[in-house]
């Protein structure tokens, strides 16, 4: 039962994190670009409530939180990418993000366990790395194009 509510947790973050950020902004790579930095405050705030979570109860709204956060920039990552690149490559870039996202989803699985099991850290202490890191991303990520240019979405 734990788990399923978990799952229905992260469902319902992964549903209404994007839709939210979509109601919000309009379809342009400069609001998309806003919204990744608060997506990763969103994965921040999710990850340190889950470090300082002390029941299931208070599990679920921190990976509610989480989830809306990560899909958030799933989604508004790619679409940037996929607003910046020509035609004739968004294909190719479709298929190397799946590898790159598939090696990036067993390398964090695989360095959580390590951490866990050779490093001696507690889920407490993998939640706050997680938070700080994704705080790290959401102060590094500029709200505006580096290069002041134009994009292609904001024609």
């Amino acid at each position: 039962m734990t788990l399923g509510a978990i799952l229905v947790a992260v469902g319902l973050g992964s549903v209404v994190g994007p839709m939210v950020a979509n109601a919000l902004t309009p379809g342009v790579a400069s609001w998309w670009r806003i919204s990744i930095a608060v997506a990763f405050g969103f994965l921040a705030a999710g990850y340190a409530m889950m470090a300082s979570a002390v029941s299931i109860g208070s599990v679920l709204p921190a990976t509610a939180i989480r989830t809306a956060g990560s899909a958030t920039l799933y989604i508004h990552s790619t679409a940037t990418l996929q607003h910046r690149l020509p035609d004739n490559v968004r294909g190719r870039l479709f298929a190397v993000e799946f590898v790159l996202w598939t090696i990036s989803e067993s390398g964090s699985t695989l360095f959580g366990g390590y951490a866990l099991d050779s490093l001696g850290w507690s889920t407490r202490h993998l939640s706050m790395a997680l938070s700080l890191l994704a705080a790290l991303f959401a102060v590094r990520t500029p709200p505006h194009e580096a290069s002041g240019g134009p994009h292609r979405a904001s024609r």
